[in-house]
């Protein structure tokens, strides 16, 4: 099952188990009251992300992260927090225009980004 998170409002989201603190609520008992950053990099038009020094770890792929240490996220690989079996992908939303539609006969460009879990 995955689940949208529409990550394209605000430059960083912060997830973890307070829901008071945080972007997007992880509901485990690994993950840390803020366990973690998820940030845009407008220069470089990427993401990334830090663990805020949880107790479990974020993980990257099969790679923990070191804590308060950034790391580029690319497109398609997943991440997870603590023991949590839930991964979290950075996708592409495609959005179409009118003005795109009339130049290029339909075709889409991406203008977003998404977080599916």
């Amino acid at each position: 099952m995955f689940q949208k998170l529409m990550i394209d409002e605000k430059p960083a989201y912060y997830f973890g188990r307070n829901p008071k603190q945080v972007d997007f609520a992880v509901e485990h008992a690994s993950c840390s009251r803020v366990h973690a950053l998820l940030l845009y990099h407008g220069v470089l038009k990427r993401f990334a992300l830090v663990d805020m020094e949880s107790s479990h770890g974020t993980f990257l792929g099969a790679v923990r992260l070191e804590p308060l240490k950034v790391v580029f996220v690319d497109i398609g690989v997943p991440f997870h927090f603590g023991a949590s079996t839930r991964r979290y992908t950075l996708r592409l939303k495609l959005v179409q225009s009118k003005e795109t539609e009339d130049e290029e006969k339909g075709e889409k460009m991406p203008s977003e980004q998404e977080l599916e879990n």
